[in-house]
């Protein structure tokens, strides 16, 4: 199994681990009241995490990490083109993007000979049996390294045994 550690200490990331940056706040239009924010508010935080929702970005990806996104793909496009497993560490600073690039990769690599525009059209069809099996593991929210292997396996469709 090949496996690859990306972390903000490789080389080609070098630069990359500062916060990814934000767009100038917004001004409310002409003749409208500011909003304050208020956090006990039930219903603004829940718009908040509406719109801060990783499903609805404009555009379909953080343009800032589209470099880290990248890499992420070719590397596992790689153990595909040689037909071997793999895995991908990534690591950095809370609140940079792992999350999203990790997300969005998956996306893409989900698609990949399904006939889709993004799985590569009808001429990369591939039969669903085929098609790259993905498990993705956020190792932050299992309370053991142990379940590791039992989420993979409940990812690819399996069932876990007792832990």
């Amino acid at each position: 199994e090949d496996e690859v550690r990306l972390s903000q200490n490789d080389s080609s990331f070098e630069g990359l681990d500062a916060e990814p940056a934000s767009p100038e706040p917004s001004l409310p239009a002409l003749g409208t009241a500011a909003v304050v924010w208020n956090a006990a508010d039930p219903h603004m935080v829940n718009q908040a995490k509406q719109r801060l929702h990783t499903s609805v970005m404009p555009g379909g990806f953080a343009k800032c990490r589209e470099r880290e996104r990248r890499k992420v793909v070719d590397i596992i496009q790689g153990c595909l083109k040689k037909r071997r497993s793999g895995s991908v560490y990534v690591c950095g600073l809370p609140g940079t993007g792992k999350s999203l690039t990790v997300s969005q990769a998956e996306k893409m690599i989900r698609c990949w000979g399904d006939g889709s525009k993004e799985g590569g059209g009808d001429r990369h069809a591939l039969p669903a049996k085929e098609r790259p099996r993905v498990a993705a593991v956020n190792c932050m929210a299992l309370s053991e390294p142990r379940h590791v292997f039992a989420r993979v396996i409940e990812e690819l469709g399996g069932v876990p045994p007792a832990l």
